[in-house]
C-alpha cells in the first residue's frame, strides 16, 4: 500500500481518460472536467520542488527548463506506475501514448519509458 498508488484500470480506461484530457475535458461529447479545472491541473503546482520537471494536480508537467533532456513537447503531461506503465498526453502533437508493462524492478539499466518516448517522437512526420 502507498498513499501515491492504488489507482487501477485497463489500458482502455486510461486511453479514454487521456483522450478526455486531450479533448480539453470532454469525452463522447460530454463534459467530464471543466475547462478551467483542467487548466489548473496542467499548471506546475510544486514550484521547483521536483527540479526541472514540474507537477500538476495529476501528472508531470514538462517545464521549459527540462526540455533539453527530453524529446517530448513542452506542456506534455505524463505519469506512470511502479511496474513501468506510462502515459503521455501531448497537446502540441495531438498525441496520446500508453505503455503498459509489468516490469519491477527494472534491472536492465535502461529506462523503457524514455526509449518508447524517443521511438514514438522520432516516428512523427
Amino acid at each position: 500500500m502507498s498513499t501515491g498508488a492504488g489507482l487501477c484500470g485497463t489500458i482502455e480506461d486510461y486511453a479514454k481518460f487521456c483522450q478526455m484530457v486531450l479533448n480539453g475535458g470532454t469525452f463522447n461529447h460530454q463534459r467530464i472536467i471543466g475547462r478551467k479545472t483542467l487548466e489548473m491541473m496542467q499548471r506546475n503546482a510544486v514550484g521547483d520542488m521536483r527540479g526541472e520537471i514540474g507537477f500538476g494536480l495529476a501528472w508531470d508537467v514538462f517545464r521549459p527548463q527540462y526540455m533539453h533532456n527530453t524529446i517530448l513537447s513542452e506542456g506534455t503531461m505524463r505519469w506512470g506506475g511502479m511496474f513501468s506503465t506510462d502515459y503521455i498526453i501531448d497537446p502540441q502533437e495531438d498525441l496520446i501514448v500508453l505503455f503498459y508493462t509489468n516490469i519491477y524492478p527494472n534491472t536492465t539499466g535502461k529506462n523503457p519509458k524514455v526509449l518508447l518516448h524517443n521511438l514514438v517522437y522520432q516516428a512523427l512526420k
